[in-house]
């Protein structure tokens, strides 16, 4: 999959943008900038729309010392009721912020080997700065094709702003089709409890919606974050249930707890989707709310010492909200959680990564998944995950390249090479294993080589013919 960085505000058009670029096919890498602004509440909704989308992020600090803008000056007066809002630039004009912005996504784009940079700058319906403008693009383009090593190489890194000739009611239409979460983000300038509905961008953002036909479902939100319940149906966004495609009580079939009793919930979905040895249907759940979940799994640990409860999918970081309110009720019932990842999701694992005992991360072979890489993501998820039980899975297949292998072994080594390390030959339904034998050999001698610890397992759950 392609690969773009999002510079990721937190507001209404940078959300757009940011799903607009999922939509395209991108893996999006979000740049949420600190530069000292009046209020860091931009910031966490930022984090919570990268978490939404599943996208990778980073927050990274910009000191602005000299400030010289109504955001960076708490003690400056904010423009407000502005009647004719793009005719002069006004106070809150943060001096050459786009291009300073532009240039750290940029530099993260080479790094990465993003094909593009998008910004949701917007020259319609807007505050009238200087660096929102086509002509801003045009150049900042150009100069960036002159001067990176990318450009010079003749892999241009475009810069897209797709937003630029749209109207706010254009804005929250199309945000609207993409699932922009808007009930997440924040614009208002002033950072209060309430968003204050006198600055250019609250302005901006009632008329957008009202033009557009839609309400505001974050107008009247307290915290950022805070979801307006009474407007939100059940769905893979709703802390309160989940989408579960099965709970049941089994003997776990792999890695480091192979043969423990525990409890599994399944969750339904997958980002993946492409594995050739997946056996799961990811498609098939049913909603389920947080105390039914919890009813099935007390009544399948009544009467038995079951200690852990493993959360299993599909890809279960997919809903990262639900897990939020799921967890801690299970760690209240004295229960351990097994997190089965496929490690794509550094930024999800953040968001519930306290409440988590043990992670499972499978390392996912190109060769297996048509050919995408997750080896910067796979690094980041490992990296996160160092200070809980972590143990790490490479499946592998007849057709799994030798090189790949010893490239997957690699990188978890750069992580830490005291990692637990389970080599998994792909298993049939009835038990078979899928590898011949002397090529299993040689793949497990080169992780043992690399790993003192390294094992060999099957998964034997298909084996003994159980669930």
């Amino acid at each position: 999959m392609k690969k773009a960085v999002v510079l990721l505000s937190g507001g209404l058009d940078s959300a757009t943008a940011l799903y607009y670029a999922v939509n395209e096919g991108f893996h999006a890498y979000c740049l949420i900038c600190d530069y000292g602004q009046r209020h860091r509440k931009e910031i966490r909704c930022a984090e919570d729309i990268a978490r939404r989308s599943g996208s990778v992020w980073k927050v990274i600090p910009i000191a602005l010392p000299w400030r010289g803008s109504a955001l960076l000056d708490p003690s400056a007066e904010l423009p407000r009721n502005r009647a004719n809002i793009p005719d002069e630039i006004p106070a809150t004009y943060v001096p050459s912020r786009n291009t300073i912005f532009l240039s750290f996504a940029m530099s993260w784009a080479e790094v990465i080997g993003a094909e593009a940079v998008f910004i949701g700058a917007n020259a319609l319906d807007y505050s009238g700065y200087p660096d929102c403008r086509p002509a801003y693009f045009e150049q900042i383009g150009s100069l960036f094709e002159v001067g990176t090593k990318a450009g010079i190489e003749g892999k241009k890194i475009a810069v897209r702003s797709p937003l630029i000739d749209m109207t706010k009611r254009e804005i929250v239409s199309l945000g609207k089709k993409l699932g922009v979460p808007f009930e997440l983000t924040w614009s208002c300038y002033a950072g209060g409890a309430r968003p204050c509905g006198t600055c250019d961008s609250c302005l901006l953002r009632a008329k957008g919606f009202e033009e557009a036909g839609y309400a505001d479902p974050a107008a009247d939100a307290a915290i950022c974050g805070t979801r307006v319940v009474e407007q939100m149906s059940i769905s893979p966004g709703n802390p309160t249930a989940g989408r579960i495609a099965e709970i049941f009580r089994s003997v776990q079939g792999e890695g480091k707890y192979n043969g423990v009793d525990m409890i599994f919930i399944r969750f339904a979905g997958c980002n993946i989707k492409k594995c050739s040895y997946c056996d799961t249907a990811h498609e098939s759940h049913i909603v389920m709310e947080l105390p039914e979940v919890l009813r099935r799994v007390d009544a399948l640990r009544s009467g038995s010492r079951i200690a852990t409860v493993s959360i299993t999918g599909g890809e279960p970081l997919l809903q990262a909200d639900f897990l939020t309110v799921l967890f801690p009720a299970l760690r209240e019932r004295g229960l351990r959680i097994l997190l089965e990842t496929n490690g794509t999701l550094p930024g999800a694992f953040t968001a519930v990564r306290n409440w988590v005992d043990t992670v499972s991360t499978d390392i996912k072979l190109p060769s297996a998944i048509g050919g995408r890489d997750y080896w910067q993501e796979h690094e980041a998820f490992l990296r996160a995950g160092l200070d809980k039980d972590q143990y790490v899975k490479i499946i592998v297949g007849e057709k799994t390249p030798e090189e790949e292998f010893a490239r997957a072994l690699a990188l978890v080594k750069s992580v830490d090479p005291a990692l637990a390390l389970f080599v998994q030959p792909e298993t049939g339904s009835g038990g078979a294993v899928a590898v011949p034998s002397q090529k299993l050999e040689r793949l497990f001698r080169t992780a043992s080589q690399e790993f003192s610890g390294a094992r060999l397992v099957p998964q034997i759950h298909k084996m003994l013919g159980i669930a």
